[in-house]
């Protein structure tokens, strides 16, 4: 389908995935639903300019914090802490958008599959409440956690013995300068800093309602395939029955293949986000765990550093959780296929059975999300994550 193209936005999920995504366009990235937005070309013109702009400037930033230990000579034990995890955290974060960026057809074929052929095939208004529910309250439930962080990192800068509302360390200005344009830098940075994130969460976000459309995409063809039954149940004679439940078994198997499909472009697209975020994790569990241990016991530094590390937690959790949600949901597929109500078939028994059995092969295959092809995204794979980086701390400690 040509972006140009415009297309009726008919169900509850597709009028939330295209606010997603005019979300998405907002924060810098591009165009990922499939038709064009509504924006006029005088505002798609400064947006562009304005998030090229401010590309150049999150780059800076980063360069900044690298090169800020070559200048910053004064820094009190805690602020050497948070700068070592933001000088390699950060850009690990920020690549998450350009990963997304390089993927923008996989994801945008993944959006197609998802609200242009599946649900013009089938569509099921009460989960797909249920879908919109999730991911809003995860969204939401994360975007409070990281908010929650700058908030406290902000305050900690502002209430500090020295005031010096110094919240991340870059090469200028340094920790000691008290002139007010130092003051006003110091401001500049934050803000950037929560640009920055911000654009972070938008990534973060479009992997996991990725991940949590796919979920549903397995609930929704459960419930299609058990309430296949229900065609025997219809006044209309037996012959009629028999092929309408054999049209559906096809059909059925059709969606199965295109969900599949999309699990293959999601993996494709996110196995980077997913490796790399991994590796923040547990860099951020481990730093957390020796600020905690090093770094001084007043109340903002233990709130700062508490929210960084439930923050961190809480986003691999979800992320490994909904993968896992789209194993398990996957797993049941075969079972449901089963109970389709194959067995009031008549004379035409032996085809449909053959059938089912093929599709009840493919249905027994394991849908895993993995990375690089070795690490599987579970639930087991989060508390082994938790676990290496407590190992991690106490061979250092």
């Amino acid at each position: 389908m040509s972006t140009s193209d415009q297309i009726e936005l008919t169900t509850k999920t597709e009028i939330f995935f295209s606010k997603l995504c005019h979300i998405a366009y907002l924060h810098g990235f591009p165009n990922l639903w499939i038709t064009d937005l509504n924006f006029s070309k005088t505002f798609k013109k400064y947006h562009f300019i304005i998030y090229k702009t401010l590309d150049v400037i999150f780059y800076l930033f980063i360069i900044s914090q690298w090169t800020a230990s070559l200048k910053q000579h004064n820094l009190t034990q805690k602020q050497m802490s948070d700068n070592l995890l933001f000088s390699y955290a950060q850009p690990s974060l920020y690549s998450y958008r350009l990963a997304l960026d390089y993927h923008q057809d996989k994801i945008r074929e993944i959006i197609f599959n998802v609200f242009v052929k599946l649900k013009g095939l089938h569509n099921d208004e009460k989960l797909e409440k249920k879908m919109i529910r999730k991911t809003t309250i995860l969204s939401l439930v994360f975007l409070t956690m990281v908010c929650s962080c700058l908030v406290f990192f902000g305050c900690q800068g502002i209430y500090a013995d020295d005031a010096k509302f110094v919240t991340v360390i870059t090469i200028w200005p340094d920790v000691e300068d008290t002139r007010l344009v130092a003051y006003l830098g110091r401001v500049v940075i934050y803000i950037i800093w929560w640009l920055l994130i911000m654009n972070v969460m938008a990534s973060y976000n479009a992997v996991l309602t990725l991940m949590v459309t796919l979920e549903y995409q397995f609930k929704y063809l459960g419930k299609y395939f058990r309430e296949l039954d229900l065609i025997f149940e219809e006044d209309i004679s037996q012959k009629e029955k028999e092929r309408k439940y054999y049209e559906g078994v096809k059909l059925g198997i059709s969606l199965h293949s295109i969900i599949l499909r999309c699990v293959e472009l999601t993996q494709d697209s996110c196995t980077n986000v997913y490796g790399l975020h991994i590796l923040v994790n547990i860099s951020v569990l481990v730093s957390v765990m020796f600020q905690m241990v090093y770094t001084g016991r007043d109340l903002d530094s233990v709130f700062s550093t508490l929210a960084t590390g439930t923050a961190m937690l809480i986003s691999t959790g979800y992320f490994m959780w909904c993968a896992g949600d789209v194993t398990v949901e996957a797993s049941f597929l075969a079972t449901d296929m089963y109970f389709s109500g194959w067995h009031n078939c008549g004379e035409n028994a032996p085809r449909v059975r053959r059938l089912l059995i093929l599709a009840m092969m493919q249905a027994q295959n394991p849908v895993e999300i993995t990375i690089m092809g070795v690490f599987t995204v579970s639930y087991q794979a989060f508390l082994s994550i938790v676990k290496s980086s407590y190992t991690i701390f106490t061979v250092l400690y």
